[in-house]
């Protein structure tokens, strides 16, 4: 089996959206982006909320909460959960290999 990575550029630490944000929201922000990493966000079935939630380790109405202030700032599409443009600091994705 392999393991997809991403790559996180240590830009990302002084990012002005990211700053706007809780510390916990950034955290669960980076959580999102291992759950895109693992296809998780590609799956788009009636379970996606629940599963997100539990790779997150929050209850729905958190999760759904933390949903609203990751739009609210541009990271998120609000629908799909999907990352908007990461502008340049992360996504390429790497296989077990370390092979991009």
């Amino acid at each position: 089996m392999i393991e997809e990575s991403f790559v996180i550029y240590s830009e990302l630490a002084d990012d002005e959206t990211l700053l706007l944000l809780d510390p916990t929201d950034r955290w669960h922000f980076i959580a999102l982006l291992c759950c895109k990493s693992q296809g998780i966000l590609d799956d788009q079935g009636p379970l996606l909320l629940e599963k997100v939630a539990v790779r997150l380790r929050v209850d729905l109405d958190d999760l759904e909460a933390l949903i609203w202030r990751l739009d609210r700032v541009g990271l998120i599409d609000i629908g799909t959960l999907q990352p908007n443009e990461l502008r340049g600091y992360a996504w390429k994705y790497f296989d077990g290999g370390g092979h991009a």
